[in-house]
């Protein structure tokens, strides 16, 4: 009598092994499982097989846009856009690409190396011998890279203890004067002198004439002397990377195919992507000036009370957080509070100002002031009255500028005089006529 207990034969012949199951072992249920695992695994794959690409807004120096599908990016930083009206300009006809819906990410908080050009790698440090930083940045995948200790502003890890504000902190270390090595540990003790290694989980610096030992646990944040700082230039066209992790990468060259976006970083890596990575890619070196990469040729600031004082800021609002306007953050740009006036020299070649006013979003409903673009002194027409509040969208400017010698962008007070009066000139940029 056949009972449904039997177990399974097992058999050995030779080397191998032979099972045997009876039929009754596979029930209806274990099938329909697999069946169904095997059909949803071939459909997912066929989904992500054959979903959408995204699509992206291409900026042109005429001050035109075009919305479509990226088809490719040469070696040359031309770009070909598809979509209802295919473009395909040269790189000294761009000024920017952005991916549509996707939100701009924050520069990294967490552990990162940021370069003296501006540059954010986030990622964690294996060692620093010599002249050379080595680290796993997480750019899209995680990647071993050199850099050269040069061009090494900041190493990051974590903020030091009484830190309350660790963005605005970090971004001051980033422009503040030093002729020294300073390490942060932890618990806020403060290290001055010459770095020398981190290797095997030790920091050593030269201090006083003595070599300390730290181990990296401790450590919290490397500010390197500023004097010896040697930011990685690049010739010609080049681009600036935003991932979407985070990662800001100033690159030599970079092309894409339409499904994977690789470049050639300043310090010699390769970062590769695929398209759905990428949140932002400007060209630089080609039309476009950022006034933030400017020196101005003059600054000055009318306090409504005395005593107070406020600076413009660089890529950032008057009040040292990221520039943010109409929900939307920027990278580039220059933030001042009223009243100021910032003054630029101007090239030969120059032809437009463009720029996104507004009041930075951290202000209320009662931030007001008024704008102004001043050409050799003479104002010019924006095409409405330069008054900015609160509640209101932010302003898109573009000014002819042809011919001009000097620029100067007025802030002047609002209706409730300095009140919340942080305005923001986002993406401030000169565009070179076309020859």
């Amino acid at each position: 009598m056949k009972t449904r207990s039997k177990k399974p034969e097992t058999r050995k012949e030779g080397s191998s092994f032979r099972f045997s199951f009876s039929a009754s072992y596979i029930s209806f249920p274990i099938v329909f499982f697999l069946f169904w695992f095997l059909v949803s695994h071939f459909w997912f794959s066929q989904a992500a097989d054959n979903s959408a690409p995204p699509t992206f807004t291409l900026t042109l120096c005429d001050g035109t846009t075009a919305s479509g599908p990226l088809e490719q990016i040469d070696d040359h930083w031309s770009v070909r856009l598809g979509g209802a009206k295919p473009l395909q300009p040269s790189g000294m006809q761009v000024i920017a690409l952005r991916q549509d819906k996707a939100p701009f990410p924050s520069r990294p908080k967490s552990e990162q190396v940021i370069l003296a050009n501006g540059d954010r790698l986030p990622g964690s440090i294996r060692e620093l011998t010599g002249d050379r930083l080595r680290m796993n940045a997480k750019t899209g995948k995680d990647t071993d890279v050199t850099v050269p200790l040069s061009s090494v502003s900041i190493i990051w890890v974590t903020a030091p203890d009484g830190i309350d504000r660790p963005d605005r902190w970090r971004r001051r270390l980033t422009e503040e004067r030093r002729s020294r090595d300073r390490v942060y540990l932890r618990n806020g003790d403060i290290i001055e002198g010459i770095v020398n290694s981190i290797t095997g989980g030790n920091l050593k610096i030269e201090s006083a004439k003595k070599e300390i030992s730290v181990p990296f646990q401790k450590v919290a944040v490397i500010a390197f002397n500023r004097e010896l700082l040697r930011p990685l230039q690049p010739k010609g066209v080049h681009g600036r990377l935003v991932l979407k992790g985070g990662a800001r990468l100033t690159l030599a060259s970079g092309v894409s195919d339409g499904r994977i976006f690789t470049g050639k970083t300043l310090y010699g890596g390769e970062v590769s992507v695929s398209l759905d990575q990428v949140i932002a890619l400007d060209w630089l070196g080609g039309c476009a000036m950022y006034l933030s990469d400017l020196k101005p040729r003059a600054y000055h600031f009318r306090s409504y009370f005395e005593g107070m004082d406020w600076p413009y800021v660089k890529d950032g609002s008057a009040a040292e957080t990221g520039i943010r306007l109409g929900g939307r953050l920027f990278d580039k740009g220059v933030g001042v509070h009223t009243s100021s006036q910032v003054t630029y020299a101007l090239d030969k070649d120059a032809g437009w100002l463009e720029a996104l006013v507004g009041m930075d979003d951290l202000v209320g409903k009662e931030g007001t002031a008024r704008i102004q673009v001043l050409l050799d002194g003479k104002a010019q027409s924006l095409g409405w009255d330069g008054k900015l509040n609160g509640s209101a969208k932010p302003a898109f400017v573009r000014v002819a500028i042809k011919g001009a010698k000097e620029l100067t962008l007025v802030t002047g007070f609002g209706d409730f005089g300095d009140v919340q009066g942080y305005v923001d000139w986002a993406e401030a940029r000169l565009i070179t006529n076309q020859k």
